[in-house]
């Protein structure tokens, strides 16, 4: 029997409206539908169908028949699932994990449960089942993999029996691991879900048969995910547990209501069910067993918009235990880690898989008192004393805000040295954020900056978690041979200013009448979210590094990248997603200065690709982004904008206005041009297929309305030479990295795209891979390449 957990009563609250919130409370609990039980899977390399998973209507189809599973034996309910960890510090080892979670056959079995028996190919390979976590009949295992590499890239084959099951039955997988002194071949990915109703707009999980197709031809070691690995705002609609709670229409009324023990079950069930139907989807699922993976996580993998509404909403005893469960699920499915023995103020106790209350806490989703919330500024090194900011001021601005620290008793499980945990516990998720640093072989780290933990309307990470990157990093890079730093921040950094839009959405004197007929009548239901009562895209344009909330903080964390590229001769590249489309940012130092690319240290590219599986927005939103790509001034010294790259559509007609933002579902595929491997290397453009018609058709005009506008100017679609020399556009005659022959503009080479599939020493190798037919379901992609040389002195 369940008890429910205590309420903290706050002082603003008399004890007739904590009886009316609770009474609603366990009235939307008793409302809230059951989710359907997860159904087993074959062992086979098949998974279920998009329909399956995007439908909340139809249950999974039980598949364990098709493998000889009985019912009382255990049966695989998703996995496996890849996980690169790191490179031994000799460089010759590689390590990761693969994850299983499976059903128990009975009750004795899960709280005992025997382990898996594992093995893998290769010299001196190693496998140790790791058991993660048990709850109700579920039973998480991560099999930690060690393999030594050789002096040539090798396929690794690895295995899994269940326990009580056959040879016959086993589990058999495979993945390509990189030779000794090998970059790796690294794939980037963003935003893989679906929004609701966006599944309808296109051909579902297409674009992972492309990368399926590529890795068969040319094998990646990695696939990076920069956030919304999996999309859980489907919590709140029609046959989710959260639909009743989402009806009610007033946002205070649903910020007061409990978190009762039934509801937040049913809570919990459904993102359990939906992580086991995602990451079982096809061809998702074929990717995830053959390419080892790197996650870090952002809004969608917990509920759209979470960390960017007011405070007072954040900490709504909901949407706190949705946070709550949403890491336990990130850090399961993505982190290969068990998650902290407490939810919402409930501890499972292994013994009676029951959830008993915890001690009650001064500040938790019971409450209404606010919790102190630690500065938003990066650490400066002139506001620091012996190593730690002082809480008097940061950066010229007054701190008011206390730190709040982790205890760490909770957190301090033994973690994989790729793992970089947070100094600080978040505000509204109870656990300190989780950050990746790691090799990519031969020449490159990679950092992953989790962006979501630390997150407030007003913060993006606290002064401490930036300060930890920085140590690390300086740590980590080794002078001479680090040649590139790729820093994984899940919203772009360099990304057209929509300031206009934030005041708009803002004024009062504009949506206060909309509110007013919304509240009166539903008038513009579409225009406010679900949640707070906000305008819809506010919360994502207050998401936005480039958002005026987040200028300053934005601003300080690249002028510290720009030293430390300078001070390690080390090339720094952002990775960035969430916008759902594809662009490439830049910082460099202004033509004045009339500093090489190859020698500017403030030249930083910031890659966006978005989305893989998400729906893109319409061609206009491009088209408003691009008349919006100025050269901004970042300092006395920095300049920024949008790289013109897209000369041509995927239907190969020419692009004769909108050069720097394509709305097309894409990918992104990263190599390093290694001179070892002699003058006929692959670069990253070059792998696969390229299926688009590479024939221009200049007869062809923008397909939106606003391009159509746009592109009635006097110079048919051409930047005047004005933009060239101030550097707002870049030099090149097209984008196909076969076809560009690296075209330089002398009046500002910094500014410049550089030569486009280069196989100058050391220089990495970018390739955007736009899909061709958002209905097709081979998912063919068009390529659009360029390359980032390395710094030097």
């Amino acid at each position: 029997m369940t008890t429910k957990p205590p309420l903290i009563p706050s002082s603003a609250s008399s004890a007739s409206s904590l009886a009316k919130h609770e009474e609603l409370a366990n009235k939307v609990a008793q409302e809230a539908p059951q989710p359907d039980r997860v159904q087993p899977v074959a062992h086979a390399n098949e998974g279920k169908n998009i329909d399956e998973v995007t439908s909340p209507e139809r249950a999974a189809q039980d598949t364990s028949e098709q493998n000889g599973t009985a019912k009382h034996d255990w049966q695989l309910l998703c996995g496996p699932m890849l996980k690169y960890s790191r490179l031994s510090k000799d460089n010759t080892r590689w390590h990761g994990s693969v994850l299983i979670v499976l059903r128990a056959p009975s009750d004795s079995a899960a709280r005992h449960p025997d382990e898996p028996s594992c093995s893998m190919d290769g010299p001196d390979s190693q496998t140790k089942p790791v058991h993660l976590f048990t709850e109700l009949d579920r039973v998480y295992w991560r099999i930690d993999l060690e393999t030594a590499l050789g002096e040539e890239e090798r396929e690794v084959h690895y295995s899994v029996i269940l326990a009580g099951q056959h040879q016959q039955d086993k589990i058999e997988r495979s993945f390509w691991v990189p030779k000794i002194g090998q970059t790796f071949r690294v794939m980037f990915f963003s935003c893989n879900g679906f929004v609701p109703g966006a599944e309808k707009q296109v051909n579902g999980l297409a674009l992972w048969n492309d990368v399926l197709r590529l890795h068969e031809k040319s094998p990646l070691h990695v696939m990076i995910g920069g956030g919304d690995q999996i999309y859980s705002d489907g919590v709140t609609e029609p046959h989710a547990p959260l639909q009743p709670w989402a009806q009610e229409l007033s946002p205070r009324k649903r910020s007061k209501i409990p978190f009762p023990v039934e509801l937040r079950d049913k809570v919990d069930e459904w993102y359990f069910q939906h992580h086991c139907d995602w990451f079982n989807a096809s061809p998702f699922r074929e990717a995830n067993a053959q390419i080892p993976q790197i996650n870090i996580w952002d809004d969608h993998d917990i509920i759209d918009g979470f960390g960017t509404y007011r405070d007072s909403w954040q900490r709504a005893p909901v949407f706190m235990g949705i946070g709550e469960i949403a890491w336990k699920y990130m850090s399961l499915f993505q982190q290969h880690l068990p998650p902290s023995t407490t939810t919402n103020q409930l501890t499972y106790d292994p013994s009676s898989f029951n959830p008993t209350p915890s001690l009650p806490t001064s500040s938790g989703p019971g409450t209404t008192e606010k919790e102190t919330v630690p500065t938003s500024q990066p650490r400066d090194p002139d506001t620091q004393q012996n190593g730690t900011a002082q809480h008097g001021e940061q950066n010229g601005h007054a701190n008011h805000e206390k730190p709040h620290r982790s205890d760490g008793t909770e957190e301090e499980v033994e973690l994989d040295p790729s793992f970089v945990r947070h100094p600080q516990q978040g505000p509204y998720i109870q656990h300190r954020g989780l950050s990746i640093c790691t090799s990519l072989g031969e020449g490159v780290l990679f950092y992953g900056l989790d962006c979501r933990t630390d997150r407030t309307r007003h913060r993006i990470c606290y002064a401490d978690t930036y300060q930890i990157m920085f140590d690390r990093l300086e740590k980590e890079i080794i002078p001479g041979k680090t040649k590139h730093v790729l820093l994984l921040l899940g919203v772009p950094v360099a990304y057209p200013r929509l300031v206009w839009a934030e005041t708009l959405m803002t004024s009062k004197l504009v949506m206060a009448p909309l509110r007013l007929l919304h509240k009166l009548f539903g008038f513009g239901g579409g225009l406010f979210n679900d949640f707070d009562g906000k305008v819809e895209l506010l919360d994502d344009l207050e998401d936005h590094w480039a958002a005026a909330v987040h200028k300053a903080e934005r601003n300080h964390l690249v002028q510290r990248l720009q030293t430390l590229s300078y001070s390690k001769q080390v090339r720094i590249t952002i990775l960035s997603g969430d916008v759902h489309l594809a662009a490439i940012g830049r910082f460099f130092t202004k033509a004045k200065f009339n500093v090489p690319q190859e020698k500017d240290h403030r030249y930083i590219v910031n890659v966006i690709s978005s989305a893989i599986t998400n729906a893109p927005p319409p061609e206009a939103v491009g088209d408003v982004l691009n008349t919006r790509n100025k050269l901004h001034r970042l300092d006395h010294h920095t300049a920024e904008n949008l790289m013109d790259i897209f000369e041509e559509g995927v239907d190969g007609s020419k692009r004769r206005v909108n050069k720097t933002c394509y709305t097309a579902r894409n990918y992104c595929v990263i190599t390093r041009a290694d001179p070892s491997t002699g003058p006929d290397a692959t670069t990253a453009e070059e792998i696969g297929d390229n299926p688009a018609n590479q024939d221009v058709n200049e007869k062809r005009t923008p397909k939106s309305p606003l391009g159509k506008i746009m592109g009635k100017d006097k110079h048919d679609g051409n930047l005047p030479k004005s933009a060239v020399e101030k550097g707002e556009i870049s030099g090149g005659t097209g984008t196909i990295a076969k076809e560009v022959k690296g075209a330089q503009v002398g009046h500002d080479a910094s500014a410049l795209a550089p030569a486009t599939g280069t196989k100058a020493v050391d220089a990495l190798n970018i390739s955007l891979r736009l899909e061709v037919d958002p209905k097709s379901p081979e998912g063919k992609t068009k390529a659009y390449g360029f390359s980032i040389p390395r710094l030097e002195r």
